[in-house]
């Protein structure tokens, strides 16, 4: 009889398996190194935390394990977190009235997300105190909203708050300081105008954009639009427009516009009364080229009545495109010393409107249609005068009413002056006639 003598050890540990419904492992006798995870917590083999599975057998048969470095301070990615090519820093000091974890969101305009807004991600301290982030160069319109959440119940109009809206070029940005203010939330509602965009103005562009920025100034507080135009020699203006951009309010403003597009006319108003553009509105226009730069500077300084002062914008820094002409109440940029005066009268045959538009042409055999585009005026129906120097030459009015907003189309009411042309020498004229009427039905061919 052959006698087999089993360790006592492995006799105990197959008993054991079979009791509790386990299968004994195979033993080969073999020596093998431990399984690291046994030792992992060991003295002198430093701390490794280990993520367990959910019990899901893998393809060995049991639990999947993982190894995973644990740490207490982990944050979730950066906003720009990934992105390649060049960066710059947007950094500062945020300050609170007490110790608790500050959360900053950072989001960009975006027409097609609620509330016009991106979210772009989310940074975290654990105390106020300095910040930093790299954002990819040229990135544009960019904002900031630091809070606290004391309460620990969500974002609320009481938590310590503030906001910094910032445009990202291609430096490094001054650093910012962010004073949280309870109930700072509401008070910062409507304000700022970093989230102004122009991505409905230029639909279809692919290319890349540079920021136009600057400051706008009113004697009047309330929300600005900028009306953006383009050059259209075949246009009874002489421009096309192209969209509206909406801002919040005066102060500094940013937008991102089309690099390399070429010239745009922009109009700066403030619709005080809520009834469309109106000679009384706060307003100055300017005519910028959108060039390859990374950046544009053009102010407003709006001022009421300014829609008669056609060019008061001034032109932009970094453009060479010089603003239409201005002048008090007149389309030229010198008078002269001895100007005239035109006047005469806007009537409306069979159609209402508080405002007309009155553009002016000067004869241009060089010029398509052999005209060229003066300017405009934008005046209430009556008794109107413009002055003009004595070698303005031969001038064409024409008036019109733009029901939809968006300059001159065959369905708006229109008018030629007359007499026309007005051959401007050293006598006043002061017989212009223009009646504003609705067109005739167009006959098909």
């Amino acid at each position: 009889m052959i006698r087999l003598r089993v360790p006592a050890a492995a006799l105990a540990a197959a008993f054991a398996a079979v009791v509790l419904g386990g299968c004994p492992e195979r033993v080969t006798w073999e020596a093998k190194p431990l399984d690291p995870r046994f030792t992992a917590n060991a003295p002198g083999s430093g701390h490794k935390e280990v993520a367990h599975g959910d019990g899901t057998p893998s393809g060995s048969g049991g639990p999947e394990h993982q190894d995973v470095e644990h740490n207490p301070n982990a944050q979730p990615p950066g906003p720009f977190e990934g992105v390649e090519g060049p960066t710059v820093k947007v950094s500062g000091v945020i300050t609170a009235p007490g110790d608790d974890p500050i959360d900053i969101d950072l989001r960009a305009p975006d027409p097609s997300a609620p509330g016009g807004n991106r979210h772009l991600g989310k940074l975290m301290l654990t105390a106020p105190g300095p910040f930093e982030l790299l954002a990819p160069s040229g990135f544009g319109p960019l904002t900031l909203e630091a809070f606290q959440d004391p309460g620990r119940n969500g974002p609320d109009d009481a938590d310590p708050y503030a906001t910094a809206q910032v445009v990202v070029g291609a430096a490094d940005l001054p650093p910012l300081a962010l004073a949280l203010e309870a109930g700072g939330r509401s008070k910062a509602a409507g304000q700022g105008n970093a989230g102004g965009s122009s991505a409905d103005v230029f639909k279809g562009w692919e290319g890349e954009w540079l920021v136009l920025r600057g400051m706008i100034t009113s004697p009047m507080e309330g929300a600005v639009a900028i009306d953006v135009r383009v050059p259209d020699p075949k246009s009874y203006t002489g421009d096309a427009y192209l969209g509206k951009i909406q801002l919040n309010g005066l102060g500094e403003y940013a937008v991102r516009m089309p690099r390399g597009y070429g010239a745009v006319v922009l109009e700066a108003f403030q619709d005080l009364k809520g009834d469309g553009p109106s000679p009384d509105d706060p307003y100055a226009r300017a005519q910028v080229t959108l060039t390859d730069g990374a950046e544009l500077v053009q102010d407003f300084g709006l001022t009421p009545g300014g829609r008669a002062n056609v060019g008061g914008g001034g032109a932009a820094s970094g453009s060479p495109t010089p603003a239409p002409p201005a002048g008090g109440g007149s389309l030229f940029k010198s008078l002269g010393e001895d100007p005239v005066t035109l006047a005469g009268e806007l009537r409306l045959v069979g159609v209402q409107a508080t405002v007309i538009d009155l553009d002016v042409f000067t004869q241009d055999p060089q010029a398509p249609g052999g005209r060229r585009y003066l300017g405009k005026l934008k005046l209430p129906p009556g008794k109107f005068s413009l002055q003009a120097p004595q070698d303005a030459g031969a001038l064409l009015f024409e008036a019109f009413v733009d029901l939809d907003n968006d300059g001159p189309t065959t369905t708006d009411p229109f008018g030629a002056c007359t007499p026309t042309p007005v051959r401007v020498s050293d006598d006043d004229v002061l017989n212009l006639q223009c009646v504003v009427a609705p067109r005739a039905p167009s006959t098909p061919n």
